[in-house]
């Protein structure tokens, strides 16, 4: 199965079993609308597992997010980043797909700018302009 194939199946999931509430970007349980938690990595990410029969694959709560709201993509090529930089906050509205070479600089630029002190000039719009 390709990683295409596999973000289409998860989101075919997603769908039929989670609602996604865009202006919150969390997900519910469409049985009990309970909100789909997930768990926080080491580098403050949060992570979801989707399964179904033998089908199970842990996403990002952002790629989760954005497969279920525009479908798959090819994650050899793209990432999904958060534009305000906030990790968990997850509303479609913040997060959009890049390049990964240019996600990468993104990041780069984020860690230096914070390794130098000089988190005032930490503007998540002016960073992705400047690349």
């Amino acid at each position: 199965m390709t990683n295409i194939e596999r973000l289409d199946r998860a989101a075919d999931i997603m769908r039929r079993k989670w609602i996604y509430e865009a202006e919150t970007g969390l997900f519910f349980n469409r049985d009990n609308k309970n909100v789909i938690k997930g768990s926080l990595t080491s580098k403050g990410y949060l992570i979801v597992t989707v399964q179904e029969d033998d089908f199970k694959v842990a996403l990002s709560y952002q790629k989760a997010a954005y497969i279920y709201c525009y479908g798959a993509y090819d994650e050899t090529l793209f990432d999904v980043h958060h534009i305000n930089l906030q990790k968990q906050d997850n509303r479609i509205k913040n997060i959009r797909l890049m390049p990964k070479k240019q996600h990468r600089r993104i990041h780069r630029n984020v860690r230096k700018i914070k390794r130098l002190g000089f988190t005032q000039w930490l503007e998540p719009q002016l960073i992705e302009q400047s690349l």
